[in-house]
């Protein structure tokens, strides 16, 4: 889906420590933004659900005010869209350049100037 390494890093780490669970990539819009997405579940239970962005854990990386947004943007789109009951989470998964990854998960928040 898409080549990069850091989101190849981060589907790697997430399948080893959720082996239980299906994981796959999916395009959040046509286009544009990957990310990896975890479900467990199902056949009468509850769908779990998990949604990792990959972020490159670098001194030049700026995630501004513009990048929070959009985030914001598409998560709360990826999670209208689940259409099921269950439990949806979303995390940001820091990658450094040898592939190990940092998990924050992805709590609702008022980003400066929408208060």
């Amino acid at each position: 889906m898409d080549g990069s390494p850091f989101l190849v890093a981060l589907y790697e780490d997430v399948s080893r420590r959720l082996p239980l669970w299906t994981t796959r990539y999916v395009r959040l819009r046509p286009g544009d933004v990957c990310a990896v997405c975890c479900t467990h579940g199902g056949d009468g239970s509850p769908v779990q659900r998990r949604l990792f962005l990959a972020v490159e854990a670098s001194n030049s990386n700026r995630i501004d005010a513009a990048v929070l947004a959009e985030w914001v943007t598409v998560v709360d789109a990826w999670r209208g869209g689940a259409g099921e009951a269950g439990e949806v989470r979303c995390y940001l998964g820091l990658v450094d350049v040898a592939g190990t990854v940092s998990y924050y998960e992805c709590e609702t928040a008022v980003l400066p100037g929408d208060a």
